[in-house]
């Protein structure tokens, strides 16, 4: 400050400036690792995919391990499909809980509405869940439905949308030989009254494979060529005697023909 003397190399700010050139030289260090990292980065997928989030903006800077997106394969989607302990047992599976590989795969039909029209998908149960939900008791299948965004399709079809309501419809085992009645003529635990030959009305106890669109499949309780009393009386009772009207026809499913009794 006097001008007057040698200066110090405290005075020169020397150690300061010798911090800041080394500060510098560590900084182009990085620069050129971070460089030659980039230069060596290449971000791929084992599969076609679709970008559903992104967590990072361009030219914005990454941490190692810090997620970039979210993304899904569309080579194939899942859904879980509920399903009942009943509606269970009539899958061609290996067992209630598990789909072997040598086991068929029950084929499935998916629909939805899409532009006020229909559209159709087909897959297959792939596997079957082993927890029942203590509330709603049931569990849950898994269909498989490959190329949803028709990626790998010549000929294109409408997309099925991750996210997209669909209803499904599986096709299950083929079953032989029982009979299919109306499920309004089922009464109380499910017992059902016949007509005798003298036209009076007998109680039988029946036990049901499952029930669909108004109709009942029995699987023991009511034989080919009964009558069952459908409707009609209002209080039915043993030996009431009946003035019978055929109104509904009872189908004896076999073999994938239906023949009426």
């Amino acid at each position: 400050l006097l001008g007057k003397g040698s200066p110090s190399d405290l005075t020169l700010r020397i150690p300061q400036l010798t911090e800041a050139q080394a500060a510098v030289r560590a900084a182009e260090a990085h620069l050129n690792r971070a460089r030659r990292n980039l230069a060596k980065t290449k971000i791929t997928a084992p599969y076609d995919l679709i970008v559903q989030s992104c967590m990072v903006e361009l030219h914005g800077y990454v941490l190692p391990g810090a997620p970039l997106a979210t993304v899904f394969s569309v080579e194939a989607v899942e859904i879980r499909l509920p399903i009942t302990k009943s509606q269970l047992d009539l899958l061609e599976l290996s067992s209630p809980t598990n789909i072997a590989s040598s086991a068929p795969q029950p084929t499935v039909i998916l629909q939805s509405i899409i532009a006020g029209e229909k559209q159709v998908w087909q897959g297959t149960i792939i596997r079957a869940e082993n927890i029942f939900s203590p509330k709603s008791r049931v569990t849950h299948v898994v269909a498989r439905v490959s190329d949803p965004y028709g990626v790998d399709m010549k000929n294109p079809r409408p997309i099925l949308a991750v996210g997209m309501f669909v209803q499904a419809e599986i096709r299950g085992k083929v079953i032989s030989d029982k009979i299919v009645i109306p499920s309004i003529a089922l009464r109380e635990s499910d017992d059902v009254w016949l007509i005798s030959d003298d036209n009076t009305l007998t109680r039988r106890s029946t036990t049901q494979l499952y029930r669909m669109d108004g109709f009942t499949v029995i699987d023991t309780g009511v034989q080919a060529g009964d009558k069952v009393c459908v409707a009609g009386v209002e209080f039915p009772s043993e030996n009431l005697e009946v003035k019978p009207r055929q109104a509904t026809k009872l189908l004896l499913v076999n073999s994938g023909g239906k023949n009426a009794h």
